[in-house]
């Protein structure tokens, strides 16, 4: 399509015009991100539904799990979810995690310290969807009952 435009100079331009298909320009631009800025920029990976322990949850039972919800089906790797001491500088809670479903579960493989703050940190390039695409980085914490 073309149009005549008039400048103020009385010169004329001719311009062409093309329709740019932005829904496969965005999909073009995604799949060539690495994991991580795909999930920040585009967000077409698997969304957090639902953690449990819930983010800031007190009283958390020793022998609990942590569960993360998703969106969509996703699959997992061990590194998909960390769990840490946070009032100390403590390793990384020794456990595995789990995918089935839309869920991934970390479970410890011994029991929390009482009274402790831990926080959850779930890695976006270590959980994905069914396309491979990761969902965003997120963490949180919650304390264990005294």
């Amino acid at each position: 399509m073309k149009h005549l435009i008039a400048g103020a100079a009385g010169f004329a331009a001719a311009f062409t015009f093309a329709c740019i298909d932005f829904d496969l320009s965005q999909q073009k631009y995604c799949e060539s991100l690495t994991c991580q800025r795909r999930a920040q920029v585009c967000a077409d990976g698997p969304q957090i539904t639902r953690t449990v322990p819930d983010r800031g949850a007190n009283g958390v039972a020793l022998t609990s799990s942590v569960t993360v919800t998703y969106s969509q089906t996703v699959g997992c790797t061990d590194a998909g979810i960390r769990l840490v001491q946070y009032t100390g500088p403590e390793p990384p809670v020794a456990g595995t995690a789990n995918c089935t479903g839309n869920t991934v579960t970390f479970t410890p493989s011994a029991a929390l310290l009482n009274g402790r703050v831990y926080k959850v940190y779930v890695d976006d390039c270590q959980v994905w969807n069914d396309a491979g695409v990761g969902g965003l980085d997120a963490s949180w914490t919650f304390t264990t009952a005294p």
